[in-house]
């Protein structure tokens, strides 16, 4: 769940057709909006095939106007702009295509992900007016148990526009950012954080 204002918050979870739900405290209300990735080369039927690897949300606030949210078991980030209370999306990026297996349960489709499937992201924030998402793009076919590690941050313009694409080297799985450092955080025990500066260039 994304808080917005002290009104509003954007939340995922088990939602259909639609994939969000705009809640509005003051009034009680929810308002669905957004919808699920699909592809027509996929050969799914348009409905909850592909929910369940997508329902789950990392959310990031950019301003008290603009929203992120990043797809972790798929590499999707969508862009979205609240106008006069609602929600308008203003570019939805998918990276890779889902590498999936369609499976019949109880005659409706759903799908399970191959081990050729890349991952998403695993963390999402916002400074100085970007949006930085650490991105995996890894599949367990190649990385086996360290898909969920990342060396490389996409960073955004808040309206979804690429502008860097940042390679770090080392793994992490945690991001945060503290004045013009991105802080990178890990499992090791060892070393638990890392330092790398914001490029000069989005200062």
């Amino acid at each position: 769940m994304l808080q917005i204002n002290d009104s509003l918050y954007i939340c995922s979870g088990h939602f259909y057709p639609n994939r969000y739900n705009l809640y509005n405290v003051n009034k009680n209300t929810f308002e669905p909006f957004g919808s699920y990735p699909y592809f027509d080369d996929l050969n799914l039927p348009k409905d909850k095939s592909l929910w369940f690897l997508t329902f789950q949300s990392r959310f990031c606030c950019v301003d008290n106007n603009y929203f992120v949210s990043a797809t972790d078991l798929t590499p999707s980030i969508s862009f979205f702009k609240l106008d006069k209370g609602k929600v308008v999306m203003l570019k939805d990026i998918n990276i890779e295509k889902p590498q999936v297996v369609p499976q019949n349960r109880g005659g409706q489709i759903f799908v399970s992900k191959k081990d050729t499937n890349k991952m998403g992201f695993r963390d999402v924030c916002a400074a100085k007016g970007y949006v930085f998402a650490l991105y995996s793009g890894r599949s367990y076919n190649e990385f086996k148990g360290k898909t969920n590690y990342c060396n490389t941050i996409l960073v955004y313009t808040k309206e979804g526009d690429a502008v860097a694409n940042l390679k770090i080297d080392k793994e992490i799985l945690k991001i945060c950012i503290m004045g013009n450092t991105i802080i990178g955080m890990t499992d090791d025990p060892d070393i638990t954080m890392y330092r790398f500066p914001i490029p000069k260039e989005l200062l």
